[in-house]
This record gives C-alpha cells, sequence and structure tokens, in this order.
C-alpha cells in the first residue's frame, strides 16, 4: 500500500511553481507610481507657493489699508480735539503715536513686524514668556466667564 504522507506537500509547492516571473513591466509600474508621486508633490509644492504669494500680497494690501486707516483717524483726532490743556496735549500724542505706527507700517508690512517681534523675543525671552502666560490667563478668565454668563 502507498504511503500518503507526501500527497499533501506536492500541491503546496506546485501553487509557488506555477506563478509567472515578474517581468520589467512589474518594475516600471513601481517606475510608473513613484513618478506619480513625484509629479503629486511637486504640483502641492507649485500649489502652496502660488497660496504663499496671494497671501502674502493680500498681507501687503491689508497693511497698507491698515496704516491709512490710522493716519485717517490721527488726522480726525487732531482736528476734533482741542489743542491746548491737558486733554489736547494727550490728543495730540495719541495722533502722533497713530501717525509713527502708520508710516512704521507702510515701510516695513507685516513681514517686517513679524520679524521685529521674532527678535524683540529673542532678545527678551523670559518676559516674553510671562507676557503671553498673563495674556492666556486673562482670556481664560474672559472666555470663562462668558460662556458662564451664557449659561445662566
Amino acid at each position: 500500500m502507498p504511503d500518503n504522507k507526501n500527497k499533501g506537500q506536492g500541491s503546496q509547492f506546485q501553487g509557488s511553481q506555477n506563478r509567472p516571473a515578474p517581468t520589467g513591466q512589474g518594475g516600471q509600474s513601481h517606475g510608473g507610481a513613484g513618478q506619480m508621486a513625484k509629479d503629486a508633490a511637486s504640483s502641492v509644492s507649485q500649489a502652496a507657493q502660488s497660496v504663499m504669494a496671494t497671501a502674502t500680497e493680500q498681507a501687503q494690501h491689508a497693511a497698507a489699508g491698515v496704516a491709512s486707516g490710522m493716519k485717517t483717524l490721527a488726522g480726525t483726532i487732531r482736528e476734533q480735539v482741542p489743542g491746548q490743556g491737558m486733554l489736547g496735549t494727550a490728543a495730540g500724542n495719541v495722533a502722533e503715536g497713530l501717525e509713527s505706527g502708520s508710516r512704521y507700517l507702510q515701510e516695513e508690512g507685516f513681514s517686517g513686524m513679524a520679524e521685529d517681534m521674532v527678535g524683540m523675543v529673542r532678545r527678551n525671552p523670559i518676559p516674553c514668556v510671562l507676557a503671553c502666560v498673563g495674556v492666556g490667563f486673562v482670556l481664560g478668565l474672559v472666555l470663562t466667564s462668558s460662556s458662564n454668563a451664557r449659561s445662566y
């Protein structure tokens, strides 16, 4: 009588022997996928650059608009407030500050303002961290009190 122990082993190897060997076309499909990924990354990069250019342009227009508004407000303050006395002195100082801020914003824009802010934080890190913690604490109190007021 024949031994049937080895009967299942032959079918186990037949499946792997009957598979077609990989050809060059499969390798090309991997290369094609890589090229597609590179193309997709390139198009995403170009889209991001376009968005950044648009955002920068809009920020420059916004800075010019804010600077113009500050200058107009300074002129209005100078016209409406009397020039003498303590109120006149305070109004003159506020108007001067607005005009100075307007000039700075027109010359530097938001990017220059951001660079100046980074420089200030690098020169004074501890006071800046403390100021941020204080602002965060106050915002937390304000937001918590406003949400509690709505619930009543």
